[in-house]
Formats: C-alpha cells, sequence, structure tokens
C-alpha cells in the first residue's frame, strides 16, 4: 500500500526553513509540494504567508525567491521532494459574500494558457517533468478538466460533485464506481478513477485524526492508495494539525506501507 504526503502552497513567498521546521518530525518520508508559480499575497484574507510587503507586486514568480528553488532543487536530487501544478496565480473572487478559486471564476482560455505557462515555467526551472495538478482549494470544474487534459496532467483533490467532468463513457463509468461505493460503504472511492485523456486520485484532509485513520485502514482494505493533504503553513501554526500527521505516518509505516510521491500513487 503507497501513502503519500501532499504539502499545498509552496510560492515566493514561502522560507526554506518553513518546509523544514514543518516535517521535522518525519526522517526519510518524500513530500509532494503543491507549488503556485505566480503567486498572489494571501488567500481569502487568511495570510498563509504572513504579513506580505504591499510594494511586491500582484503577482509574483517563483524564480525571484533564490534562496527557494535551490533549496528545492536540491531536495528534489535527494529524492526528498516532488513538484506538483497547484493553480496559476492561487487567486480568488469575493461571489455574494463566498471567496471562489481561480479555477472556477476565471475563463476556459485565461485557465488553458495559465496552467501550460505555469507547467513549462516550473520544468524549466527545477528541471523535472510536472504531471499532477492541484487545484487551490480543491475546487475544479468542466472547463478546467480541459485545460490540464491539454498539459497530460493528472488531478489530485476533493472529488464530490456532480456534472462537473464531461460526459463520456470514462465519466459515466468512474461516477458510477464512486457514487456505488459510498453508498454500500458509506466512504468515499478511494481508487485511481480513469476519466480516459486523465486521472484522479482523491486526498484526504487532517481535519480530524480519528476519521484519518478510519479513512486509511478502509483504503488499506480496498488496495487503495491513501494520500493526505497538508499545508507547510499550516503545521507550523497548528500543533495538533502536526500530531495528526506524525501519528499517521508512524501508524503507516509500522503497518507496513510504502511511503511515497503523490505521482507514484496514480500506477494503481
Amino acid at each position: 500500500m503507497k501513502v503519500a504526503i501532499r504539502d499545498d502552497d509552496t510560492s515566493y513567498f514561502t522560507k526554506p526553513q518553513e518546509l523544514i521546521d514543518a516535517y521535522d518530525f518525519i526522517d526519510n518520508f518524500p513530500i509532494s509540494l503543491s507549488v503556485v508559480p505566480f503567486s498572489v499575497k494571501d488567500h481569502t484574507g487568511n495570510k498563509p504567508y504572513g504579513d506580505i510587503d504591499q510594494k511586491l507586486p500582484q503577482y509574483n514568480k517563483l524564480d525571484k525567491n533564490n534562496e527557494l528553488v535551490k533549496f528545492l532543487k536540491e531536495g528534489i536530487k535527494k529524492n526528498k521532494y516532488e513538484i506538483l501544478l497547484h493553480g496559476i496565480n492561487h487567486e480568488y473572487k469575493l461571489v455574494d459574500n463566498e471567496w471562489i478559486s481561480e479555477m472556477m471564476f476565471k475563463e476556459e482560455q485565461v485557465l488553458i494558457s495559465g496552467i501550460e505557462k505555469g507547467k513549462n515555467y516550473l520544468e524549466k526551472i527545477f528541471d523535472a517533468n510536472i504531471n499532477v495538478f492541484v487545484s487551490p482549494s480543491n475546487g475544479i470544474e468542466n472547463k478546467g478538466i480541459r485545460a490540464i487534459e491539454k498539459q497530460g496532467l493528472n488531478y489530485s483533490g476533493i472529488i464530490g460533485r456532480h456534472n462537473d467532468r464531461d460526459i463520456s463513457l470514462y465519466y459515466i463509468y468512474s461516477y458510477v464506481k464512486r457514487w456505488s461505493h459510498r453508498l454500500i460503504t458509506g466512504m468515499p472511492y478511494g481508487g485511481v478513477l480513469n476519466y480516459g485523456k486523465h486521472k484522479e486520485l482523491i486526498a484526504y484532509s487532517i481535519d480530524n485524526e480519528k476519521e484519518l485513520l478510519k479513512t486509511y485502514k478502509h483504503c488499506k482494505k480496498h488496495d487503495y492508495p491513501f494520500v493526505m493533504y497538508t499545508h507547510y503553513w499550516e503545521l507550523n501554526r497548528n500543533e495538533n494539525y502536526k500530531r495528526t500527521v506524525h501519528n499517521l505516518v508512524n501508524y503507516a509505516i509500522e503497518d507496513g506501507a510504502k511511503p511515497s510521491f503523490l505521482s507514484e500513487c496514480f500506477d494503481y
């Protein structure tokens, strides 16, 4: 059984020490980093990066943080990190008092060009292939899926909405598979879903340790990979979250699970 950690929000504003501090409790466990190529300064006002100099531009390119790029390159060479594409700018728009993530409010052509640009940009910086897309706030629908398919990207996220993928035989088969599984077991489908032009795999929140362990055991029973998603800045602020990840990782390793990169989990 493969187990993976997907850590979101690495960007121009990230300090290497923050990533080190977030995972100082585990050794020899690879981390899949969802990286924002051209990040905005805050996400819906929660300021994941702290108080940012307002003189900085609206969008900030990752490669302007030389210290971070050097750190990540070394980590990639040591198989400690892999790079996933995490949106384009991680922008939000306030609509009817609700924050909407960029994959939901941007026009399709903007998404197509932005994802192509972001993927090529990160691959050039890190001299590494990127084959997984992670949507900000796990929000995506048809137009976003079409955009990532054009770049040959698989999708990691929470898959739970209806009519959010283009209709095809692959979609119908996957839809029936995941919803019948939930109906029978009461748990989300944890296997890899093949949509023809891309694959999708659910990732699990670390909000509730008891539920997370229950989900892990469910995945093991059905021979599914297990992916939990985190935010390094959140782990550094919340000891409960950090303890949850620590406990789950230790349990999984003692249980014989194989620490893996997220991209490897699509091979099931």
